[in-house]
């Protein structure tokens, strides 16, 4: 499992940071975020987090309830979900809410999701072409063998 933890202010001016994640694994990433308000922790009494993201086709979204624990936000990511899409987002980032109310948001942080070996991919045609030969092969050989076990017998009277 791959942990990631980030410090993410409510003053949305900090540096950059990434995190991949890749497409085909299963809640194989967790997000941890220190969440500060200018350079101190930020108070989260009676608060509740979520995340949230835009996948990178920029017309969908994933989100998900976050674990809060003092001011450090938690969340496990659902890789069928939150890697649905492949390519680079830099829209990522914890809410603060109260209720249903979003109170606050940390900076953006950017996901990479990156594909998935198997995800759109044949199988090449000189592959299928020797399974099949092999097939053939087998079917050929089954064919040759005698039918039963009197048959075997007769042809080896000394066993």
């Amino acid at each position: 499992m791959n942990t990631f933890d980030l410090t993410l202010d409510l003053d949305k001016r900090g540096l950059v940071q990434v995190v991949p994640i890749r497409q085909g694994d299963k809640s194989g990433t967790t997000i941890r975020a220190t969440i500060t308000d200018h350079g101190v922790a930020a108070s989260t009494s009676g608060l509740t987090a979520r995340f949230q993201m835009r996948l990178p086709n920029g017309t969908e979204y994933y989100r998900k309830a976050a674990s809060l624990s003092g001011n450090v936000a938690t969340v496990a990511l659902d890789e069928a979900q939150a890697a649905s899409v492949a390519g680079r987002t830099d829209v990522a980032y914890f809410q603060l809410l109260q209720g249903s109310t979003v109170v606050a948001s940390t900076e953006s942080f950017t996901v990479v999701v990156l594909p998935d070996a198997l995800a759109d991919a044949t199988v090449p045609e000189s592959y299928d072409s020797a399974i099949q030969d092999a097939i053939d092969n087998l079917s050929e050989a089954v064919e040759q063998l005698p039918s039963t076990v009197e048959d075997v017998l007769a042809d080896h009277p000394e066993w």
